[in-house]
């Protein structure tokens, strides 16, 4: 078929209303504050000396153009066209009504995370309007857009107005589809810093939406844009949320009417129940829940639509892989908000941490103020100076305790009760764990006992008598390069592995993993140990024992199948003879090693194996 030739209109419509608006009017553009009363106003009055520069895009939201001043101010012109086709006239109002509700909704509102709202009319559109579009530079290869106007055109040449809105709008950069379409092939570590903005930025500006009472309704990476910026980055923070043409008051944060339309928004993200009239703001939570994930985890467009599935109606969470990157707390949060049932689900923003709250403490006065307001994902960097010892429990999770210099002493015990806690950098009097999967490094204090699972212990000094302590219901610990003075271990499961012990070590129970442990004396309980603990040591000599009991050989090589005592005396020990077997066990996996038996600290008869463990 062949195509229309687009002429340029000027010369025939001189006074055309859109005209006026694209030809150059030597007067400044200023930025308008309006406000939700503020009634439309025609072009003229309120933009003059534009023009519209590029084409940004298009679709069921209007068409959008980059307007530029002579300030070389640059903003963004949306123009929307009411199709009156097949329409009565109640039909048309209603159209022009629901489309006015993005700039009356968001008129006056300002927030750094939001795309602002300059200006807007709804003055119609008549035929030397859409001329002026038609002979637009930006448009002249947009074939789809230029046939889309041809038929407005022809519309208004049979004398029919065309009810148009136009809103001017801050400009912005590229969606954030766009940025997932092109990050979201492979997780980058450059660019988790950019994510964790990205979830931060679009959080706040739906959470100021909540706040005014509004409902978003098409939440969605389509809906997301970057800040413009004039060097031409595209990606430019802050991140914003835009397009307001679903958007709906509520009366109150828990309203919940039955006359809102149902199966608004994008098929994708919608929350499940907006198949019916009554949802309300936990709605829009869902959606922006599977836009944290989809951002996080870096999901491409092509398995969104399966992976949301089976998140939400298979409630598959092991979809949800948490990141070492992530804030505490994330995946379980994504998780909550993305519950296929309403009742599931998380609904209101006081239980939804973005990011951590970071608390400076540097007195009792001030950690006793704080002690009741910290949640999970929170930092406290503590620098107590006060002389005066105080303690202080917690049972919240994924709680940080930072010292902020680990040389000095601070005057403090800690009760860890929570699990997932982590100290790093910490000088302190007294520290107590009893939660599980934590993570201490770096840590200085006069005693440690520990009774939580699986917890990790890594550059650890332990400074008083009575030491570490690992107690029998504490499995699976990480004890990695600590110096202690005595330990005490028990439990099972647990890694031992660069231990220096100033005098005596006592370990305890089944399956533990032992490498390089240095210790003066190493009592052992023979009915618990585990004889291939025994296979991976390594005779010592510098050690000195202090004592032996002779007369009680008898039963202990019997415990172990031992040969025959060997007497060994040296010329600094004539009065302090030493007891020394070769185990050679019936196991089979013990050969050897030389065992010393003595009475231990505790003034029983234990076993003490001097080595060093390869």
């Amino acid at each position: 078929m062949r195509r229309l030739q687009y002429i340029s209109p000027f010369s025939n419509h001189p006074r055309s209303s859109l005209l006026n608006l694209f030809n150059l009017v030597k007067i400044s553009y200023r930025k308008m504050e309006v406000g939700p009363a503020v009634p439309s106003e025609s072009i003229n009055s309120w933009l003059r000396t534009q023009t519209l520069k590029s084409f940004l895009g298009h679709g069921s939201f209007g068409y959008v153009f980059q307007a530029v001043d002579r300030l070389e101010k640059s903003t963004a012109i949306k123009i929307i066209f009411v199709d009156p086709t097949d329409k009565t006239s109640t039909e048309l109002e209603c159209e022009k009504l629901r489309l006015s509700r993005e700039y009356k909704l968001i008129s006056g509102k300002k927030h750094d995370n939001l795309i602002e709202i300059l200006a807007s009319t709804e003055k119609p559109f008549a035929v030397g309007d859409v001329q002026a579009l038609l002979s637009l530079p930006c448009l002249q290869n947009n074939y789809t857009v230029l046939d889309k106007f041809q038929l407005f055109f022809l519309q208004a040449q049979r004398g029919t107005q065309i009810p148009t809105l136009c809103i001017q709008m801050e400009v912005c950069g590229m969606s954030l589809r766009q940025w997932l379409n092109r990050n979201n092939q492979a997780d980058d570590p450059k660019l988790h810093p950019v994510r964790k903005q990205i979830v931060k930025d679009m959080y706040e500006g739906l959470k100021y939406l909540h706040n005014n009472k509004i409902m978003h309704r098409d939440f969605r990476p389509e809906n997301i844009m970057f800040s413009f910026s004039s060097t031409e980055e595209e990606s430019a923070f802050p991140v914003k949320v835009g397009d307001f043409g679903l958007c709906r008051k509520l009366h109150s944060e828990e309203t919940v009417t039955n006359t809102l339309t149902t199966r608004v928004g994008n098929n994708t993200y919608r929350a499940p129940e907006t198949k019916f009239s009554d949802y309300g703001i936990p709605a829009d939570l869902y959606s922006f829940g599977l836009v944290w994930w989809e951002v996080v985890q870096a999901i491409r467009q092509k398995d969104t639509a399966s992976m949301f599935d089976g998140l939400v109606h298979d409630s598959d969470s092991s979809l949800v892989v948490e990141a070492n990157w992530w804030f505490p707390n994330w995946a379980n949060i994504i998780i909550r908000l993305t519950k296929r049932r309403v009742k599931d689900r998380i609904t209101g923003h006081d239980e939804i941490r973005i990011e951590s709250t970071v608390y400076n403490v540097e007195s009792h006065v001030q950690f006793s103020g704080i002690q009741d307001l910290i949640l999970p994902g929170d930092i406290v960097n503590l620098n107590i100076s006060d002389e005066i010892r105080k303690a202080y429990g917690f049972k919240v999770d994924n709680v940080a305790f930072n010292g902020v210099n680990p040389s000095v002493h601070q005057h403090l015990s800690l009760h860890i009760r929570g699990n997932s806690c982590t100290i790093n950098n910490l000088n302190l009097g007294f520290l107590d764990v009893s939660g599980n999967d934590g993570s201490f490094s770096n840590v200085t204090c006069d005693d440690l006992f520990v009774s939580g699972n699986r917890n990790k212990f890594s550059n650890i000094e332990i400074l008083h008598v009575k030491s570490y302590i690992l107690y029998e219901d504490s499995p699976s610990c990480t004890v990695e390069n600590a110096n202690f003075y005595n330990a005490f271990i028990t439990g099972t499961g647990h890694v031992l592995k660069e231990i220096r012990c100033t005098n005596a070590i006592e370990i305890i129970g089944k399956g533990h993993t032992i490498e390089r442990v240095d210790a003066a004396n190493l009592p052992l309980n023979l009915d618990l140990l585990d004889y291939d603990i025994l296979s991976k040591l390594e005779p010592d000599a510098s050690f000195k024992p202090h004592t032996s009991l002779e007369s009680e050989k008898n039963s202990i090589v019997t415990k172990l199948d031992l040969d025959p005592f060997e007497r060994v005396r040296t010329a600094d020990q004539t009065r302090v003879p030493r007891l020394w077997a070769r185990v050679a066990s019936k196991r089979g996996n013990l050969e050897n090693y030389l065992v010393y038996f003595e009475e231990n600290l505790m003034g029983f008869l234990g076993i003490s194996l001097f080595f060093k463990i390869q």
